[in-house]
């Protein structure tokens, strides 16, 4: 998978142009479905509050999946999300072209979009600067997911 990382911390989720899927031809993702999973804090008054009134965050970990894949032999594969965070957004063109997790995989066919914890957040930034990246826009590979 490769995390985007904004300087603003959110972070775009990706399929790896080495991840197996990528390598699959087009015609062979045939479905992306996306589970339900916590309301945004920024979707306002929707939000279910907790019985003390508060709506805290709706937190994923790192293995949950954002989204399955299906493929044309009927094998469903998980996207974990691979980091701890609010998800803000999936990308809901992926439900009507799903291709283009294969065909456009750092761009149109981004998974989704996360904002990780302030732990997570605070990793990933140590992570970068120690790899002298500083601001700006990265892309980081995480191979063994």
């Amino acid at each position: 998978m490769v995390l985007n990382c904004h300087p603003n911390g959110l972070v775009i989720l990706c399929i790896a142009r080495s991840h197996f899927l990528a390598q699959a031809e087009p015609a062979a993702v045939v479905k992306a479905v996306f589970p339900r999973h916590p309301v945004p804090a920024s979707a306002g008054s929707n939000r279910k509050k907790s019985a003390n009134g508060s709506s805290g965050p709706g937190v994923l970990p790192a293995d949950a999946a954002v989204c399955h894949v299906e493929l044309s032999d009927g094998t469903s594969l998980p996207i974990p999300a691979c980091l701890a965070g609010e998800l803000i957004e999936v990308n809901e063109q992926l439900l009507t072209e799903p291709q283009l997790l294969v065909s456009e995989p750092l761009g149109r066919g981004y998974v989704g979009i996360l904002r990780p914890t302030q732990r997570q957040g605070d990793s990933i930034k140590a992570k970068l600067k120690e790899l002298g990246i500083d601001g700006g826009r990265e892309a980081h590979d995480t191979a063994d997911q």
